[in-house]
């Protein structure tokens, strides 16, 4: 190997290690955040809360219990999680909290539990039946506005899920 050839190598190595070095500092960060915040992560799967979040997108979680008009939740629907942003927040039946809930680049709420939540007129959406304070399990962490996420990251769950499933 020539001196060139050489040099070189050790300037793509030194890179890859530097990156590698970076990417592991910014997960156990992210990590770190998650754990603080009390929760966990979440994958993206789909376009439905496009432009804000992408297919592939992992969002750091908080199961603050405090959740509201705007937030970013995931909540559990059979065996899915769905992370969509709460438009609307009343009280269904028997006094349980619930939540008209929204894909961003969605058209219309997400069909939520008629049992314990009952339908709700909400303007300028029309009747929707809300999601059970129940049934969510965390809210997008935020920090001066802006949601908490690792672009890409969970490209490799969605594939290993489609994959091995």
């Amino acid at each position: 190997m020539g001196r060139e050839t050489l040099a070189k190598y050790r300037r793509v190595s030194r890179l890859l290690h530097a990156v590698t070095l970076a990417a592991t500092l910014f997960l156990v960060a992210a990590y770190a955040i998650a754990m603080l915040a009390g929760s966990g992560f979440a994958v993206v799967e789909g376009s439905s809360m496009e432009p804000l979040l992408h297919s592939g997108d992992l969002v750091i979680l908080s199961s603050s219990g405090d959740y509201g008009p705007g937030d970013i939740v995931v909540y559990r629907k059979g065996d899915r999680y769905i992370i969509h942003r709460i438009i609307y927040e009343y009280r269904g039946s028997g006094g349980i909290e619930c939540y008209v809930i929204k894909g961003d680049n969605n058209p219309i709420p997400d069909t939520g539990d008629p049992a314990l939540c009952g339908s709700v007129r909400v303007e300028g959406i029309g009747y929707a039946i809300g999601v059970p304070e129940t049934a969510i399990v965390g809210k997008a962490v935020e920090w001066r506005g802006i949601v908490l996420k690792i672009p890409y990251v969970g490209i490799l769950k969605i594939v290993s899920d489609e994959y091995f499933s």
